[in-house]
């Protein structure tokens, strides 16, 4: 996939900081792999699933992926880490804005 971009501080306390620190980066690798998995099984919405479902979704399913990765790579709180540190990858996906614009329905992303 793409290179990623550097990851903002975290700003919190030096204890909140020092432990989200080790959580972000697991959890942007789980929701790195959970991204591939979608996209190299093809679990992706195709054209056609739109017409039939009834959405008029044009960004489709791999960006808004993206799209929602990059959200939680913004994340800098230290807090906002830590409070989410034993979600799924998924779930944590569905925390960003793009969860509605369609990112609900990408098939694969809650097991």
């Amino acid at each position: 996939m793409d290179k990623t971009p550097e990851l903002p501080p975290l700003v919190g306390s030096e204890r909140q900081v020092a432990w989200a620190e080790s959580i972000r980066n697991d959890q942007l690798l789980a929701v790195r792999r959970r991204i591939e998995h979608i996209v190299a099984h093809e679990l992706l919405m195709t054209e056609g699933d739109y017409e039939q479902f009834g959405t008029s979704d044009e960004q489709g399913d791999k960006e808004l992926l993206l799209a929602a990765e990059d959200w939680l790579r913004k994340r800098a709180s230290a807090k906002w880490w830590i409070d989410r540190r034993k979600m799924d990858p998924g779930t944590l996906l569905l925390q960003s804005p793009q969860r509605n614009q369609g990112l609900r329905t990408v098939p694969g992303i809650v097991r």
